[in-house]
């Protein structure tokens, strides 16, 4: 399991600190969450809501907290802005429920109980001065939550806002605002004359400046959006034997069955083989294949086409090479390579051949043709080429239909080490080198889902996603794979594995020989569900790995 970052939708319950890199963050002076264990005099009780937790005050002098602000701000600089959750359960007195000061001054959000109508007001108190000035919002209702905001610009402009939404009403007091730095955040203190807070307070938090309302809305609909990311859980399983088909394939053969190769496609594979099966390569497309080999399984070449690939290779099955009467399509296959199952060559035709290779699969060479072939290609028509055959095809192309070649240790595959082999209807048996989790080289805070080590939930030859590892925390474990024999190639080598995450959290994934990082992946956004994926190394990445026996894969939590 792997931590992953999702924004708050609701309150924190455990200690989190403020996400700076939001926008809207980056102005916040302070904040009040109980979770942050803030100092709290006098003990104020703890309460429960549907915000969450929160501190309840009881109009006392000796409860309130004290938030200390990152800066300075002045309200008659550039204004501020205070918004918090609150409520009060006093309809017969004056209360500050929170306010920004500096010990004397204050700019305040006053549940005014005392006052005809019950208002919630934005304050400000100038002690040097003497001056109360006061704009009187909407009323609010014992034992209610309020996110309530008010906001004052550098003019002495205020505004309040209930629940994310500009309250109307009117300035009850016209004094001057203070013009001293306020360097905190108090909750539930008095705002000057002793109003304390009757009620509970679940959120508080201090901007410099005056938000704009869309600003005001946005945090009044999600207040906690602040605060640094919360961790979820990603849950990584050993990805099996999905690398023992790829190596075949890498960089090498396309292959479409029942289908057909697009024009759009064949950029991606030129240089390579094209092979279809009951399918198609159009006229257009031929022409961006030029240098390759096509292959056609019940399908044709048309004679247009054919001067396309000329120097090439032209391989039917149950097929025909157009226009062959007349010679044109054989001038151009001089020197190539043509390959015919179940038709025929006649003997006027294959003098364009000589030198070449000529393959039939229930067909017929004549006598004319068969010394053309001394030194070429070698055929065999339901039958074998055993290991001992093999070296005398080194720099040849053996074809078998309905046939096998057997496997005698290396000795065929060297033999055959550059050249072509084609089979149809019969077996190739390969050697394939898999190295799979063999021991722990470092745990850190990764568990196994079941037993204790972590290898033994990441080695089986089939994926079992009900065997897994994962963390509670942002780390990093290192497992060895089992020592394997160099491959002797720089293609073909995969790093498969399988991970996913309900909350679609993030990883990286590094294949280290020793302390050295030979590749890596990082997957910011996860799937859902399980889901495996095969990393192909390049060239250079393969020739970077000296000693196959001191591999290992590293999974660290994003």
């Amino acid at each position: 399991m792997i931590n992953r970052k999702i924004p708050w939708t609701s309150q924190p319950q455990y200690p989190v600190g403020i996400d700076w890199s939001n926008p809207l963050a980056s102005r916040c002076l302070g904040v009040y969450l109980p979770a942050n264990n803030n100092s709290r005099s006098g003990n104020p009780s703890r309460t429960v809501s549907s915000f969450g937790i929160g501190d309840t005050f009881l109009r006392t002098s000796s409860q309130h907290i004290t938030i200390p602000l990152v800066r300075p701000v002045s309200l008659t600089g550039k204004g501020a802005t205070l918004i918090g959750i609150v409520n009060s359960t006093n309809l017969a007195n004056s209360q500050c429920s929170f306010a920004l000061t500096d010990g004397s001054s204050h700019f305040s959000v006053l549940f005014r109980g005392d006052q005809g109508g019950d208002p919630i007001s934005a304050a400000s108190w100038n002690a040097g001065a003497s001056s109360f000035r006061q704009f009187v919002g909407a009323q609010y209702q014992p034992s209610v939550n309020y996110v309530v905001a008010i906001t004052t610009d550098a003019s002495g402009n205020f505004n309040v806002y209930i629940n994310g939404v500009l309250s109307g009403g009117s300035y009850s007091n016209n004094g001057t605002i203070p013009s001293v730095n306020l360097t905190k955040l108090e909750i539930a203190a008095s705002n000057g004359t002793g109003d304390y807070l009757t009620g509970s307070v679940f959120f508080a938090t201090a901007f410099e400046g005056a938000l704009s309302a869309a600003e005001i809305k946005s945090l009044s609909d999600n207040p906690w959006q602040i605060f640094k990311s919360q961790s979820r859980r990603i849950w990584v399983v050993g990805a099996g034997g999905g690398g023992d088909v790829s190596l075949s394939i890498t960089g090498q053969l396309l292959t479409a069955n029942l289908g057909a190769l697009s024009a759009s496609v064949t950029p991606s594979v030129t240089g390579n083989q094209t092979t279809l099966q009951q399918g198609t390569i159009t006229a257009n497309v031929s022409k961006t294949l030029t240098g390759q080999a096509i292959s056609l399984v019940q399908g044709s070449v048309s004679s247009d086409v054919s001067t396309v690939i000329t120097g090439q290779t032209v391989s039917l099955a149950q097929g025909s090479v157009t226009d062959a009467s007349s010679g044109n399509v054989t001038k151009a296959l001089s020197g190539q390579s043509l390959s015919v199952s179940q038709g025929a060559l006649t003997a006027s035709i294959s003098l364009a051949l000589n030198g070449q290779s000529i393959v039939l699969g229930g067909g017929s060479v004549s006598p004319a043709i068969s010394s053309a072939l001394a030194g070429q290609q070698a055929s065999v028509q339901q039958g074998n080429v055993s290991a001992n055959i093999s070296a005398g095809l080194t720099g040849q192309a053996a074809v078998i239909s309905n046939g096998t070649v057997f496997q005698a240790g290396s000795d065929v595959t060297k033999a055959l080490t550059g050249q072509q082999l084609s089979i149809a209807l019969g077996v190739l048996l390969e050697k394939k080198t898999i190295a799979r989790p063999s021991s722990d080289t470092t745990a850190g805070a990764w568990l196994p889902s079941a037993g204790s080590s972590l290898y033994a939930t990441l080695d089986e030859v089939s994926p079992d996603d009900a065997d897994y590892i994962y963390t509670n925390s942002v780390s990093t474990c290192k497992i060895a794979l089992n020592a394997v024999a160099d491959p002797l190639t720089s293609s073909g080598q995969i790093v498969s594995y399988r991970v996913w995450s309900p909350n679609s959290n993030g990883l990286t994934v590094r294949l280290m020989q020793g302390a050295t990082e030979i590749a890596s992946w990082t997957h910011t956004v996860l799937p859902t569900s399980p889901t495996t994926y095969q990393q192909t190394l390049t060239a250079g990445q393969c020739d970077a790995i000296t000693d196959y026996s001191t591999l290992a894969i590293q999974l660290e939590s994003v």
